[in-house]
């Protein structure tokens, strides 16, 4: 009779672990996000993910030129362009021209250790 109860359970545990289901809560329902279009001067000249790190064009640029003048003052410019003004507007008269952008030297990139881990 032991011996019967032994097999008996050990059937039972084997069927059971041959057909139990992983039973998870619910997966909650992600929040809608919005879609906002970028890298057209909208939000502050943000750019998709894929062109972030890479200099705007002068196009891109100045279509922060909202009054149309061909220049950009401070007041136009938003984000990284307000923070570094000074370092594009050589001349100090003010005003960003088209010639002082393209001429503007690309910023220094930083550079990580070298490939193999050996310093």
């Amino acid at each position: 009779m032991k011996k019967l109860l032994i097999a008996a359970f050990a059937i039972l545990v084997a069927m059971s672990c041959g057909t139990q289901k992983q039973v998870s809560a619910p997966a909650a329902p992600e929040a809608p996000q919005s879609v906002q279009p970028r890298g057209n001067g909208e939000r502050g000249g943000q750019r998709p993910p894929g062109q972030r790190g890479q200099r705007p064009s002068v196009d891109e640029v100045f279509k922060q030129d909202t009054n149309g003048d061909g220049k950009l003052s401070r007041d136009e410019v938003q984000g990284r362009m307000q923070r570094a003004f000074d370092r594009f507007d050589v001349n100090k008269d003010g005003f960003i021209t088209r010639e002082e952008f393209e001429n503007a030297p690309r910023p220094e990139r930083r550079q990580g250790p070298p490939p193999g881990g050996d310093f």
